[in-house]
């Protein structure tokens, strides 16, 4: 047993100086992750770097087009702003067409209205009095029409049967200025001779106008078309310029990338000795650590054989526990017996003997009791002691 408490404190002590290997492996592999959060920190360093530097140019190229897009933006402002007054100009324009349209309509239809009237005067219904009077009377216009009926004009001769005479009408002599009369048919034909100049000339007069106002909106037409032409040969420029940008920008992105990819090859190169050599580090503790498991595997054997001669030893000494202990027993049921026994006989004798004998033996037989009492108590004392030592030995083994 003593042999095997030796051997399992030389292994642990083994255990330990492995442990104390795997610490000081622990703290170098600690030095080289050291060394790779420094490579990291470097490298991303470096990436910084590279990302502030194109982000600065890309900011710049950024700052560029903003500026165009406000410039871009007043173009298409003022070309919203130009077509506005195109489109006023063009209904102003339309308005001034329809009231010049309009007035000379009107003034055209007076005129046909008038012309239609004199042509009227100047029409004859054949057999007509009206026909007649043309005929026959000289200005009958002014002198008949203002006191006569003028439904008779239309009438037929055949039915009124006029004839001239030399005498005045009636006999008699009217101031005929405020009464009603027509042109006469001389009258008649020069204004209508002189309303179809007029009509001409309103319409000379018409297309000069027309004309005029179309001269005035195509030269404001085209001054504000061609600030519009101008204003988006500006916005196509300023988008070929987009363009430009936005390429200069997609080129520095790609070297951006092409850069930190370059960069993290490097980076992981580095990287990748470190890590191996901690990996090895990691293969050495690891390495230590199924010694450890073996040492430990072997202490557990230790223990199982200490613990079977444990239970060995335990099984001897309870079988003599056992055995003591019936043997304790049986010969304390003897005594009891035979104290009983005595107990029974002094009984019987009481009434036999004088009071002096009996108080003789009762001491006598005290006496014979305290020795036997004396020897139970050792026994017991003996079999209390056992059980001590007993469960403190189980103890011992729990704990170890």
């Amino acid at each position: 047993k003593e042999k095997l408490y030796l051997k399992e404190k030389e292994l642990n002590e083994k255990i330990s100086i492995i442990y104390k290997e795997i610490s000081d492996i622990e703290n170098e592999k600690n030095i080289l992750k050291k060394e790779l959060d420094e490579i990291k920190e470097k490298f991303l360093k470096k990436e910084e770097e590279i990302k502030g530097e194109i982000k600065n140019l890309i900011n710049e190229l950024k700052n560029k087009k903003r500026v165009l897009e406000l410039k871009k933006d007043e173009y298409l402002n003022e070309i919203v702003s130009l077509k506005k007054e195109l489109n006023r100009l063009k209904n102003e324009y339309n308005e001034n067409i329809e009231e010049i349209e309009l007035f000379y309509k009107k003034e055209f239809n007076k005129i046909d209205e008038k012309i239609v009237f004199y042509k009227n005067i100047l029409k004859t219904k054949p057999n007509s009095f009206k026909e007649f009077l043309n005929q026959n009377v000289e200005d009958w216009e002014e002198v008949l029409y203002p006191v006569m009926d003028e439904t008779l004009l239309s009438k037929d001769i055949n039915e009124l049967k006029p004839k001239v005479i030399s005498t005045p009408v009636f006999g008699i002599s009217l101031d005929k200025s405020k009464l009603k009369s027509i042109p006469t048919m001389k009258k008649a034909e020069e204004e209508i001779e002189r309303l179809n100049l007029l009509k001409n000339s309103l319409e000379d007069e018409k297309k000069q106008k027309l004309l005029i106002l179309d001269k005035e909106f195509k030269s404001k037409e085209i001054e504000i078309t061609s600030k519009i032409e101008v204003s988006e040969e500006r916005i196509k420029e300023i988008d070929i310029e987009f363009k430009s940008i936005d390429e200069e920008i997609k080129k520095l992105e790609i070297s951006l990338k092409e850069k930190i990819n370059e960069l993290n090859k490097l980076k992981d190169e580095e990287l990748k000795l470190v890590k191996i050599n901690i990996n090895k580090k990691n293969e050495e503790i690891k390495s230590l650590y199924s010694k450890i498991d073996l040492i430990k595997s072997e202490i557990r054997k230790l223990k199982k054989e200490l613990e079977n001669k444990k239970i060995e030893l335990n099984s001897k000494k309870q079988e003599e526990y056992k055995k003591i202990k019936k043997e304790l027993e049986d010969k304390l049921n003897e005594e009891s017996k035979k104290l009983d026994s005595k107990i029974k006989e002094l009984e019987k004798k009481k009434n036999s003997i004088s009071k002096d004998e009996r108080i003789s033996e009762l001491n006598r037989e005290i006496e014979t009791l305290e020795r036997e009492l004396k020897e139970i108590e050792k026994e017991e004392f003996f079999l209390k002691e056992y059980d001590e030592k007993k469960e403190f030995l189980e103890k011992e083994d729990e704990f170890k």
